[in-house]
């Protein structure tokens, strides 16, 4: 029997505590009390307080919730320099600049515009730079190119197909216009959401348009890696190895290392520094060529 009146008196008192909410509420004079909510109506809320039992607080001593601030407003693309064209597409440009005057005279430019844009079907990058550079009256150095790349995606796999066409121009190299053309296949090796490795695979072939004036076969093997560290800053790497199919033994390297930061969100403008390294074993030049740069950028 006394088991019986004991366990009616457990559901009875127990019931309604096990069923409360535990809940946070903050008063009007800056007091925050949190507590099982046992009842609640238009003039009082009454709580559990696991510490001073029950209390019972006006609704009208009750402080307004705090509003949330208004969301930024959403920016509209309206194309490049709001003219329309390449709507839906990442757009930068770069600038560049130094100088010196004194028992020397010099000026150096870099400037880059890149283009990228990326769907469920494809995904193209327009990327090109031009560096200059200017010692008492005389250029020492006058470089750039212009290359396009566009990928063939497959939905729900992690393999695509590539074409990239590349123009080269430096006027203090025996060649001084060069125009490259590869194809092949790639995949995703790892995709996460800070980190981005791809492989490609394929071939095609350079023409140097002076100096040997030679087609040259050549097969391709290259990587991307995108390292995002932060919302505001980014890291990309791109290797290619380029082995001569007809002078076995003979390839081009180039990779090329870029680091971007957003000075301010919503402000487009950033900061990009980048190094870009070449190698050529058959070369009447320097087979190292080593060029860094430093840029203010603006996304348009």
């Amino acid at each position: 029997m006394r088991i019986l009146c004991l366990a009616f008196l457990m559901s009875t008192f127990w019931t309604p505590l096990a069923s409360a909410a535990i809940e946070t509420f903050r008063l009007e004079s800056g007091d925050v009390v949190s507590g099982d909510v046992l009842e609640r109506n238009a003039d009082r809320i009454l709580l559990q307080h696991p510490i001073f039992g029950r209390l019972e607080l006006p609704v009208a001593e009750l402080a307004a919730p705090e509003a949330k601030p208004p969301e930024p407003p959403r920016r509209v693309d309206r194309g490049a320099f709001g003219s329309g064209w390449l709507i839906g597409w990442k757009r930068r440009i770069g600038l560049g600049f130094s100088g010196a005057e004194g028992s020397t005279k010099e000026a150096n430019i870099d400037a880059n515009l890149r283009f990228d844009f990326e769907n469920e079907e494809k995904r193209w990058k327009i990327d090109s730079v031009y560096s200059f550079s200017n010692s008492d009256g005389e250029t020492d150095k006058s470089q750039g190119h212009l290359q396009v790349n566009r990928d063939w995606l497959q939905s729900g796999s992690r393999w695509f197909q590539f074409a990239n066409g590349r123009y080269d121009y430096d006027r203090f190299r025996a060649w001084n216009h060069r125009v490259g053309l590869v194809g092949g296949i790639g995949y995703d090796l790892y995709e996460g959401e800070l980190w981005l490795l791809r492989g490609r695979l394929g071939g095609g072939g350079s023409y140097e348009l002076d100096g040997e004036k030679d087609l040259r076969p050549e097969a391709l093997v290259g990587i991307d890696s995108n390292w995002t560290i932060s919302d505001r800053q980014k890291v990309e790497f791109v290797g290619e190895l380029f082995p001569d199919l007809i002078d076995f033994g003979e390839l081009r390297t180039r990779e090329t290392l870029d680091w971007n930061i957003k000075i301010a969100d919503g402000s487009g403008l950033g900061l990009s520094f980048g190094v870009q390294h070449e190698y050529q074993s058959q070369s009447d030049d320097e087979p190292n060529e080593l060029t860094y740069r430093g840029l203010v950028t603006y996304d348009f």
